[in-house]
């Protein structure tokens, strides 16, 4: 049995889809409790409604429940507003985590599987051999990344010194249907709903070099992490295909001609692109299921479905 939190959420919803299509039992731990990303296997899933950074709430929903693995995907997004106001996400972000690791070690949960990301890792210039692996030090910029590096130490602790046997995913940019945000990254979210929607959209930073991770490859890498066996590591880079912010508007219109995009010039301070993957590979077994191409042609395809569906 899989207990996943951030469950009906973005990431959350592609991971239940991914294990309810393999036969698994899963329950979706949610604090909203809304179903809607989950349309078409509701009835085979357990929602329990609850928040992470609630202990009482979150032991109560795995108690008596022969929960196997943990899959902890909630997490406050609002990366703009952790800026501004970083104590504001400590509760959700890290306390979230800790209560996590504490109802596995309580309760004899066998995994934890959860998400760190690629913005624990600083710019370029922070790293004289490219590409960066797992080992490389770590010079967050942003709260984000700062939250998710304390997280990761964490998870060490726990892992190393308390038992908890735990894996963190570094993703780098997650793009998908399921995406309903702009948050900091507003290129993965405004090109693919202009497209889809036929607004005209002004797009910055066209010559960022993105790592661009399709949802449903996350989805794929989290449910191999949560299944592997004889791991020598417990970190792993989980990367996608790199281009540059321009070329993935050329892509797109490609796929959709009447896409009317104004791709402006520019980078912007970014964590390095340039991730090693070997680990993740021989380790996990993941690659990339998409090409480039093919994922932005299904994800679009799948805005338009729900946008045809929504009228």
């Amino acid at each position: 049995m899989y207990f996943v939190t951030g469950g009906s959420g973005f990431i959350g919803s592609a991971v239940v889809r991914e294990l309810v299509k393999a036969g698994e039992g899963v329950i979706v731990f949610s604090r909203s409790g809304n179903t809607e990303r989950l349309k078409g296997i509701a009835g085979n899933i357990v929602v329990a409604r609850g928040d992470v950074a609630d202990a009482a709430s979150l032991q109560a929903a795995l108690s008596g429940r022969r929960v196997e693995c943990i899959i902890h995907l909630a997490f406050d997004v609002d990366i703009l507003q952790l800026e501004r106001q970083p104590g504001e996400g400590i509760e959700s972000n890290c306390r979230g985590l800790i209560n996590i690791l504490e109802a596995a070690r309580s309760l004899g949960v066998k995994r934890v599987v959860w998400s760190s990301s690629a913005a624990v890792y600083g710019d370029q210039k922070c790293y004289a051999q490219l590409p960066v692996d797992e080992e490389a030090p770590l010079f967050p910029l942003n709260v984000y990344g700062a939250y998710k590096a304390f997280a990761e130490w964490m998870g060490h602790h726990y892992h190393h010194n308390l038992g908890v046997a735990n894996i963190s995913l570094r993703p780098t940019i997650v793009f998908g249907s399921g995406r309903l945000y702009r948050g900091a990254s507003t290129y993965a979210y405004d090109l693919f709903h202009g497209a889809v929607t036929g607004q005209a959209v002004e797009i910055e930073w066209g010559d960022q070099l993105i790592d661009w991770l399709y949802v449903k490859d996350l989805a794929r890498a989290i449910v191999l992490a949560s299944q592997a066996t004889n791991l020598k590591h417990r970190v792993f880079n989980i990367c996608g295909h790199r281009a540059t912010v321009r070329q993935a508007a050329d892509i797109i219109k490609g796929i959709v001609p009447s896409a009317n995009f104004k791709v402006l010039p520019g980078q912007r301070p970014m964590w390095v692109p340039y991730l090693a993957t070997s680990r993740a590979a021989e380790e996990l077994g993941y690659k990339p299921g998409y090409t480039l191409e093919g994922a932005f042609a299904d994800c679009l395809q799948e805005l338009k479905t729900n946008c045809e569906e929504t009228k």
